[in-house]
């Protein structure tokens, strides 16, 4: 049985897929798979990024995650529990307001200079001085919160299979290069190799903490596969940033990026909001789409679905208004491995997400109502049970 509290019902619908089971709670399921984030706040509009508890608060929360396993160790199981905990880091750029971005980066830069750059200092000195006190103060303890946290969770890490810290968004790491938040990073490794911890815990790249993609991994290395996949964009010319963040999915999983000759299946991204036709993507293999255009643009989206080859269409995601593109990426990816090792397509994820991700998005773009789409879907459908 697996239990899972993040996107429950995409992780459920994967589960049920490969012919497994769900359960109601930690302490029942032999399989968990935990997003720190979604258990320490629940259905609260708080996160790691504006809450204002101590770490004393956050470690009591995280505990009850450790009683849950005690229930299912004194049920007398047969079977150890795999337990998987992903925990996003907080940057600080998205999360606060410009004033104490610029402070935490000038903070850093100062420091990590060693005390060399006069001018970042300046510059820190100055911000501290126009904004309030107390914003300072609770955003420092907010960070130190969450450090002193995250250091109570590695000095208990015995009691999981594997814990993954999805390190800070690549453009921030790259661009912009200072913060609190890269600074915690290089932190927190320090702080999972001092208390040798390095077996379970580890720092992995921006959006690969995922439940979703820890799931299909586990999947994969049960079968044993040597798996290669090819990329291609609908410009031609995927950013660098994509292509990045794709290849790191691919790594994470194992899988080796090949010419298209070569490959068991080929990702196909849409990078553009105007579209005229569907590319011709020429292998016969399994094809995974993902769309990054906006809500509001639905060409891709349709063209697919009336294209020709739909038939090699193993995964469908287009990105939603709410997550990054590693989180599109991996709804695609995953769900078209699923398809892969159970050698069947998945068509209640394609038919599920073009409702979520694509009909009822447009819907709301156009001031329209579902029902005004019923060519689309009726197509959809007729795709689906052929």
């Amino acid at each position: 049985m697996y239990y899972c509290n993040h996107n429950k019902a995409d992780f459920n619908r994967f589960v049920e897929f490969f012919g497994n089971i769900n359960a109601d709670s930690i302490s029942e399921a032999q399989f968990v798979y935990l997003n720190l984030e979604d258990y320490i706040f629940q259905n609260s509009r708080e996160n790691y990024g504006n809450h204002n508890l101590s770490a004393r608060e956050l470690n009591e929360r995280f505990n009850s995650i450790l009683q849950q396993f005690s229930i299912y160790e004194k049920s007398k199981k047969i079977d150890p529990q795999f337990r998987f905990l992903g925990i996003d880091l907080k940057d600080v750029k998205s999360t606060t307001d410009e004033q104490l971005f610029r402070w935490s980066y000038y903070n850093h830069k100062f420091a990590a200079s060693q005390g060399q750059d006069i001018e970042a200092m300046d510059a820190w000195h100055k911000l501290e001085q126009s904004i309030d006190i107390n914003k300072i103060a609770r955003f420092k303890a907010r960070r130190e919160a969450n450090i002193a946290h995250y250091m109570h969770i590695i000095k208990n890490s015995q009691f999981f299979t594997e814990i993954v810290f999805g390190g800070v968004h690549p453009q921030i790491k790259n661009e912009i290069k200072f913060g609190l938040d890269i600074a915690e990073e290089q932190y927190l490794e320090k702080l999972i190799k001092e208390n040798k911890a390095s077996l379970i815990c580890r720092r992995v790249s921006h959006g690969l903490d995922s439940t979703l993609l820890a799931l299909v991994k586990k999947f994969l290395t049960l079968k044993k596969l040597n798996l290669k996949a090819h990329i291609v964009s609908t410009s031609k010319n995927l950013s660098p940033h994509h292509l990045y963040i794709l290849r790191n999915i691919l790594t994470h999983l194992g899988i080796v990026e090949s010419n298209i000759q070569e490959a068991n299946f080929v990702v196909l991204v849409n990078d553009l909001d105007i579209l005229g036709l569907i590319p011709v993507v020429d292998t016969d293999m399994p094809i995974f789409a993902c769309d990054l255009s906006q809500p509001s643009t639905p060409n891709f989206s349709y063209l697919l679905l009336k294209d020709e080859g739909f038939n090699q269409i193993y995964a469908y995601s287009k990105k939603k208004t709410t997550e990054g593109e590693a989180e599109t990426f991996v709804r695609s990816i995953c769900a078209g491995l699923m398809s892969f090792i159970c050698k069947k397509k998945f068509k209640d994820q394609i038919s599920c997400n073009y409702l979520s991700d694509y009909f009822y998005p447009l819907a709301g773009a156009l001031g329209k109502d579902i029902a005004e789409f019923k060519i689309g879907i009726a197509l959809l459908d007729q795709k689906m049970t052929n």
